[in-house]
């Protein structure tokens, strides 16, 4: 059985693309550039600076290489809205880090990175439904799809200081892990 490409998907079940470039390699482009300004200008720190590259880089990239398959249906229409809504929420999340704020305001500004994620997660688990068949590499798409899901969800809770008896540098931490292993496990 062949490989489905981008040229062989239908586009209602690709990743979008404007003149043919898709968009989420466009956006790891904006965020790289995000990133380096960032980090040039000492606003993330060590940890921070490795967290932030993964929504503005890696994620986009993961999801498109992930967008090579095909996403029908449902996973296709949570799959678009995601890649659309990508860059606000990376640029959300970034803020979150390098700006001086805590608690609820940095939670506010990493929130839409949680609906992308959870925007991608949906995807899998739809994808995951319609296929029926445990086929190991469509599953460790989607197992990565969700993993960063999980990565939001602890960032959400760094900045909201809800740590389980945990130190709060074990959840930043987690945070960081979920976004890669989510975001290159798989590929």
């Amino acid at each position: 059985m062949s490989t489905p490409t981008r040229d062989t998907i239908p586009p209602r079940d690709a990743v979008p693309a404007v003149n043919d470039i898709a968009v989420p390699d466009a956006s790891a482009a904006f965020g790289a550039t995000v990133w380096t300004v960032a980090v040039f200008a000492g606003t993330l720190g060590t940890v921070p600076r490795a967290l932030a590259l993964a929504p503005l880089v890696l994620v986009p990239l993961g999801v498109g290489m992930a967008g090579q398959r095909p996403f029908p249906g449902l996973a296709g229409q949570c799959l678009r809205a995601a890649v659309w809504c990508q860059p606000v929420g990376a640029l959300g999340f970034t803020a979150s880090l390098a700006l001086s704020v805590d608690g609820v305001t940095a939670a506010a500004l990493a929130a839409p990175w949680l609906l992308v994620t959870g925007l991608l997660g949906l995807a899998a688990l739809f994808r995951t439904l319609d296929r029926g068949e445990v086929a190991l590499p469509e599953t460790a798409i989607d197992a990565g799809l969700g993993y960063v899901s999980v990565g939001a969800v602890a960032m959400l809770l760094s900045h909201l200081d809800i740590t389980f008896w945990f130190s709060r540098t074990i959840i930043l931490l987690t945070a960081v892990h979920f976004h890669y292993a989510g975001s290159y496990s798989p590929s």
